[in-house]
């Protein structure tokens, strides 16, 4: 339905510069400019940790699950399900679910996932904790994918690693191109 990078743009403190090592190990950061990875007061991309209700702890920003539940996944399902029943004349009802990951039981945000669902008359369903067998992102979605991205890696940069926005893009283009088909025959055994 979507994929999201958790995290946000932030603004760059100070300049900082890439780890430079020489030949006996050591290392150290050449302050020049084609050495230099963000320049201070320019935004960049900060990832988050994913917490369930909170967008901050001890002062550090905190990806919201709940809220992304509400602002953006909520409405990618509703929009999807419209458009099957309007295509198929009949009435979809969303099954969904996720892992025990502790952020997907947190309160906040099962209390948001209970209400939508109810609301929706949708069926939720947790998979056992400690399953992963049972969990079909972690079993066949997420290294399909990755296997994916590892390929047009390999085409695109000769094998070497990516910047983390090079490997985002490639991620989204792999999501975008990944057959649909293949995404649901993972779920139709749960």
């Amino acid at each position: 339905i979507l994929i999201t990078r958790c995290g946000g743009m932030v603004e760059a403190t100070k300049d900082s510069y890439k780890r430079v090592y020489n030949d006996d190990g050591t290392y150290s950061y050449p302050r020049i400019e084609e050495n230099r990875i963000r320049t201070k007061g320019q935004s960049y991309f900060e990832n988050w940790e994913i917490c369930g209700s909170k967008s901050k702890k001890n002062g550090k920003a905190k990806f919201n699950l709940s809220e992304w539940v509400k602002n953006e996944y909520t409405p990618a399902l509703l929009e999807l399900a419209q458009q099957i029943e309007q295509e198929t004349g009949k009435r979809v009802v969303v099954r969904d679910g996720w892992d025990n990951a502790t952020p997907h039981t947190e309160r906040g945000l099962m209390t948001v996932i209970k209400e939508r669902n109810d609301e929706e008359e949708w069926l939720w369903k947790v998979q056992p904790p400690n399953s992963p067998l049972t969990n079909a992102c972690d079993a066949g979605f997420f290294p399909a994918l990755a296997k994916v991205v590892t390929g047009m890696q390999g085409l695109n940069n000769r094998g070497l690693y990516l910047s983390t926005e090079k490997l985002w893009a490639l991620l989204q283009k792999a999501w975008d191109e990944y057959p649909v088909e293949k995404i649901a025959r993972l779920f139709i055994h749960q």
